[in-house]
């Protein structure tokens, strides 16, 4: 006698078990998501806490394209988007897109039958995205006006 009965096939349960997957690896991502953006809410960095320094900042004084971007989301997620903007400019413009995909990614893996995820990106937007990341982090090390705007600075 069969150890599967129905129309349930032993080949059949892989695809549900990679979907399973797909979808805890969403809501794990998704709880995960929600516990960070609460520590930031919850502690503010702009005092010494246990948040992280930019190790780029604490070695040579530089900022780097991410430096400003725990502070400017403390602001956001604290209504107080002139500071959001001031902390990392590149950061407050770039979210919305950030968590579009992050959302489109979540919805293609809930959707999923088993398939590989992948990240659909042009080769030209990934180097579009490099190059944008450099020469922000070029200019706002710039000490002339206005890049000087650029580096994190409270509104």
């Amino acid at each position: 006698m069969s150890a599967t009965t129905g129309s349930q096939q032993s080949g059949d349960t892989a695809p549900l078990t990679r979907r399973g997957g797909h979808v805890a690896a969403v809501v794990a991502s998704g709880a995960a998501a929600l516990g960070g953006l609460a520590v930031v809410y919850a502690v503010d960095p702009t005092k010494p806490s246990f948040l992280p320094v930019c190790p780029l900042n604490a070695a040579t004084g530089l900022w780097c394209p991410g430096c400003g971007a725990t502070r400017s989301l403390y602001s956001l997620l604290h209504g107080d988007i002139a500071s959001a903007f001031a902390y990392n400019p590149l950061f407050f413009v770039v979210l919305p897109f950030i968590a579009y995909y992050a959302s489109r990614f979540a919805v293609q893996a809930l959707r999923s039958s088993g398939a590989r995820m992948e990240l659909d990106m042009a080769p030209r937007t990934a180097y579009a995205i490099a190059v944008a990341l450099v020469v922000f982090g070029v200019s706002r090390n710039i000490p002339v006006d206005p890049f000087t705007f650029l580096a994190p600075h409270a509104a």
